[in-house]
């Protein structure tokens, strides 16, 4: 922030702003990443976002296809462990975008009878400044993860389970 404003003073070079800030990301990384603590600090946006999430399934709800939050760096990075994405290499420049894509997908799914049968689940993309972030709900890293899931994990940590 303040190197985009050019308000650092000239004694600290560009290199070592960038030290300084690789270890204030790997400090706050470090201590967001418990998700008891991430849940803590981020419960009410998280909860928020979730539920405008699964907004629209039924016909009767008022659905908006597009929510906008505007939040400091920081906060990006406590909604990122929360969230449990990895970690970005850099800390988030100045004006960064933490893009949240929510999209159905027809899945098959099988029956205690072996039967098999169509299910359309929604799933979460998320992205900082264009690049994918993956997601380590449900234990694997991907660049998706199934909005249930994500909600039962983050609801398990709200309520002081471990997951």
């Amino acid at each position: 922030c303040l190197r985009v404003r050019n308000l650092l003073p000239v004694e600290i070079s560009h290199e070592m702003q960038e030290k300084i800030s690789e270890h204030a990301a790997w400090r706050w990384f470090s201590m967001l990443r418990h998700p008891i603590l991430s849940s803590i600090a981020m419960d009410t946006m998280v909860s928020e976002i979730i539920q405008n999430a699964h907004k629209g399934r039924d016909s009767e709800e008022e659905f908006y296809p597009l929510h906008i939050y505007s939040a400091h760096d920081s906060t990006l990075i406590g909604l990122m462990c929360a969230l449990r994405l990895e970690q970005p290499s850099q800390w988030p420049e100045y004006a960064s975008a933490l893009k949240i894509e929510i999209f159905e997908a027809e899945c098959e799914e099988e029956k205690q009878d072996s039967s098999v049968f169509k299910r359309i689940r929604r799933y979460c993309r998320f992205s900082l400044n264009g690049t994918i972030l993956n997601c380590t709900v449900g234990g694997a890293s991907s660049e998706a993860v199934c909005l249930d899931e994500l909600s039962s994990v983050l609801y398990s940590s709200r309520n002081g389970i471990e997951v």
